[in-house]
């Protein structure tokens, strides 16, 4: 039995109600991750010794995920709305396409305005000319590209196959993307990379413990430890594994030395000096590829076997 009219149109409204909110929800990620990776790469080339922001990989991780994963549902959504046009199935003129149409403009421009607000937010306190210019340059193309196309879109008075406007903003949109994804993989590094940064992270989390039970062993005896399986004799360290690489299971190595010197030995899968990803450890922990031998300097002071308050921790010696 065929179907009422009413009941077919109600049902092609919710059809395309849910295909315009996806690819609005699709747009925002894939607009906003094309963002972030021109953003992160700015930030990569250009430096600024006296602004905070910095070079993120994780930011580029998330953008690779988002590119990949919705990506494909915006365009695969926007070329069966197209289609649906040319055929006949959605009209022109129809209320759920203008209504939708303009929100997803209104949104697009409420997330760039937003993103130009923090750009020059960023440029009034004190970040580089070079830096903004480039960043609201991004902005603007992106919003530009977004824009135009849905703005042209929503004023043409039929669709047709082979309309060169929509397949211009198809292919220039297209070819943003991949450039962003594949500058994106590139700066992101390898899940391999990733997690041997991660793991050298967790060794150098155990490098404080252990620095943090030599210093409370040395404030209350006078002298360091002989070895770390004192520390643990004396419960200043509760769980032999801090004393180990926490995925080999290698041990990690103490050598006492003089004024107040001591030496930590483990092997790191990968260096930490070139690459400002923790600035904590970076500068805390600087170390090579390899077996190596870390010194560090005592912050405790002896007082028989009263506790008092630790002076500055120095900079590790090199």
């Amino acid at each position: 039995m065929e179907q009422p009219i009413m009941a077919r149109e109600a049902n092609n409204a919710a059809k395309f109600a849910f295909l315009y909110l996806l690819s609005l929800v699709s747009l925002v990620f894939v607009s906003t991750s094309v963002g972030m990776v021109i953003f992160q790469i700015i930030n990569k080339f250009i430096t600024d010794p006296i602004h905070t922001e910095a070079f993120e990989q994780g930011a580029l991780k998330y953008a690779v995920a988002a590119l990949i994963i919705a990506s494909p549902i915006y365009f695969l959504t926007v070329r069966h709305i197209n289609q649906s046009l040319v055929s006949g199935k959605l009209e022109m003129q129809a209320a759920i396409r203008r209504w939708l149409t303009y929100l997803i403009l209104l949104i697009v421009s409420v997330v760039m305005i937003g993103w130009l607000i923090g750009t020059l937010t960023s440029y009034m306190n004190g970040d580089l000319t070079a830096k903004f210019g480039l960043k609201a340059l991004a902005s603007l193309l992106i919003a530009g590209v977004i824009g135009g196309y849905y703005w042209y879109d929503i004023r043409r008075e039929k669709v047709e196959s082979d309309d060169k406007t929509a397949m211009w903003y198809g292919y220039s949109s297209s070819a943003l993307v991949v450039v962003a994804l594949v500058l994106a993989i590139i700066y992101a590094g390898s899940p391999g990379e990733a997690r041997d940064r991660r793991t050298d992270e967790l060794l150098l989390g155990r490098f404080d413990v252990i620095d943090s039970a030599i210093n409370s062993y040395y404030m209350e005896n006078g002298k360091m430890p002989s070895d770390l399986d004192t520390l643990v004799k004396e419960k200043r360290i509760t769980d032999e594994k801090q004393l180990t690489d926490p995925v080999s299971g290698e041990k990690i190595v103490y050598k006492p030395g003089k004024d107040k010197l001591y030496e930590l030995c483990a092997t790191f899968r990968r260096g930490n000096k070139e690459e400002d990803l923790n600035r904590y450890y970076s500068s805390r922990w600087p170390h090579d590829a390899g077996n190596q031998c870390l010194t560090q300097r005592l912050s405790a002071l002896p007082d028989g076997k009263t506790i008092v308050p630790a002076e500055p921790k120095p900079a590790p010696v090199r």
